[in-house]
């Protein structure tokens, strides 16, 4: 070997040390940095190494760094991609991007539904043909419901009301049992009496039957018996009057409540005062000695408070009543219908001796 060729080769040996120093020196001066976040950057620490890899010896040299511009690539590696780091079990690992879930399409249950009004409430109705024909099918239903109780209350009432009618036209065109109510006034006290202990055991078992209907039964035969001895002292024709006049009343309040659409469920507390006010006046009336005409204006304020009465019940029997109340029902109608003839009654009495 030539001395130029030896020369070469030393020359190129010792450049090959110098840059062997060189990169040993760049690799001990560089120290990493510590991370100033918990960001996506930050380096994973030692001890989050041994938690998540079951206390498996991983160099920091085994973890790259991920930076924000490559965070989208970091997260889209398969379970077979980033297993290979030794980070991470495959089972925790974040499933590929393809298979990223999206939200179901919004639905805008409000632009699908539609307002049904049926008189009494607004219903929501979707419309889905099977849910809708479900709901018109339970108006229908409640509307049917509605109606027999209806049906129920008015037969109840009618019942009652020919049963007064009849024991009142005995004991006025038959003698005998004119003659036995002149003779025992005092059961046309009792009868009152009775009336109103039926009524108190009626209200507590309204709604068990038979019983319900046994008190009724009870109840009206009193009632009946009340109504026929006051009218079998006084002239045919005042009853009649009175008759007639109180049953174009009800008929006519019963056809002006049932296609009327105002709400009269707020008249409850002022036709509850009024009826104690009237209560107490009534009392004074018959213990204190007032004329006629006290007895005429009384008798004038019960006329239109039961009245009142008969348009607040009938709105609260077709609306606001429950079904299973038609004993009770028929009953508020009844006494509302009878208090009504007795105060035309007494009217009339009153104009007639007046005017007599």
């Amino acid at each position: 070997m030539s001395n130029e060729d030896a020369n070469i080769s030393l020359n190129n040996e010792l450049n090959i040390d110098k840059s062997q120093k060189k990169n040993t020196q760049n690799a001990t001066n560089i120290s990493p940095r510590e991370p100033t976040s918990h960001s996506p950057s930050d380096i994973i620490s030692n001890n989050s190494h041994d938690r998540l890899v079951g206390g498996a010896n991983v160099s920091l040299t085994q973890v790259s760094t991920v930076h924000p511009e490559n965070l989208s690539t970091a997260q889209t590696l398969s379970p077979s991609q980033s297993s290979k780091f030794d980070v991470y079990p495959e089972e925790y690992q974040m499933a590929p991007s393809s298979q990223v879930l999206t939200p179901p399409a919004y639905n805008n249950e409000n632009e699908k539904n539609r307002k049904h009004n049926d008189g009494n409430h607004i219903v929501e109705i979707p419309d889905d043909a099977a849910k809708a024909q479900e709901i018109k099918n339970t108006l229908q239903t409640d509307r049917q419901i509605r109606m027999a109780f209806i049906r129920k209350v008015y037969g109840l009432l009618t019942l009652q009301l020919l049963t007064t009618v009849a024991i009142s036209l005995f004991f006025m065109y038959f003698q005998p049992a004119k003659d036995f109510v002149n003779n025992y006034q005092l059961l046309f006290y009792i009868s009152w009496l009775a009336a109103f202990v039926v009524l108190i055991f009626l209200f507590w078992l309204r709604k068990k039957h038979p019983f319900n209907l046994i008190l009724l039964v009870l109840f009206t035969l009193c009632i009946s018996y009340g109504v026929g001895s006051v009218v079998s002292l006084y002239s045919q024709q005042i009853v009649l009057e009175a008759f007639l006049i109180t049953f174009g009343v009800f008929i006519a309040l019963e056809a002006f409540t049932l296609q009327s659409k105002w709400d009269f469920s707020s008249w409850g507390p002022f036709l509850y005062a009024t009826l104690w006010v009237l209560i107490f006046a009534f009392i004074f009336g018959w213990f204190l000695p007032f004329d006629r005409g006290y007895n005429i204006v009384i008798s004038a304020i019960a006329a239109l408070l039961f009245s009142a009465y008969i348009i607040y019940d009938t709105y609260m029997l077709t609306k606001r009543v429950n079904p299973d109340e038609y004993v009770l029902a028929a009953v508020d109608l009844y006494l509302d219908v009878i208090n009504l003839f007795v105060a035309i009654f007494a009217i009339l009495i009153g104009v007639c001796d007046s005017s007599g």
